[in-house]
């Protein structure tokens, strides 16, 4: 790897930006779930989402989440992909996906807790990071409130009808991380 390491734990390691040499890994990563992940304007081809990718790039900061190999500790696997948009001093957003191997918690929490320690301390004028999820990713939701996050919108009331998932309206949930309750 030649990306700066920004924290390492004996869990994982978060580089800073995403290794440019993992985009089809993270291509693939979102294969396996792309309803959860992406509506209907997303790329379909490996070419297209790596062309949006890269016009992106001077937009945001990316992050890679790295482990051990459970088969050679020595080894690293990157499972994670974070970025991070800053849309004016007060408020950015993010994005986020892990692998399968990567889902649960154990590397996950600490990750995303450092990540976006980072951004909160390196960014002094921010006073929150949002997303906005399908309201039907329970497991994301789960997550970003495991991180600290708080959920503006809810299950009952939604951001009704913002994009379309497989050809039918499907609405958004907002979660934010608030410095002062990050922190």
């Amino acid at each position: 790897m030649t990306s700066a390491a920004i924290e390492k734990t004996e869990l994982m390691r978060v580089v800073e930006p995403f290794p440019v040499l993992e985009i089809a890994s993270l291509w693939l990563w979102m294969q396996s779930f792309r309803d959860r992940v992406c509506d209907d304007l997303a790329p379909k081809e490996f070419a297209d989402f790596l062309e949006n990718y890269i016009a992106r790039v001077p937009t945001m900061r990316t992050f890679g989440v790295l482990r051990a190999r459970p088969q050679d500790p020595t080894d690293e696997e990157v499972g994670g992909f974070v970025s991070v948009v800053q849309h004016s001093p007060y408020l950015a957003e993010t994005h986020l996906v892990f692998s399968r191997r990567f889902w649960g918690h154990e590397t996950t929490v600490p990750a995303l807790r450092h990540i976006y320690g980072r951004v909160f301390a390196e960014t002094p004028d921010l006073m929150t990071i949002t997303a906005s999820v399908f309201e039907d990713n329970h497991q994301l939701i789960h997550l970003a409130k495991a991180v600290g996050a708080v959920e503006e919108t809810s299950a009952k009331h939604p951001l009704r009808n913002r994009t379309m998932r497989g050809g039918k309206p499907i609405g958004l949930r907002v979660i934010s991380l608030f410095r002062e309750e990050f922190e």
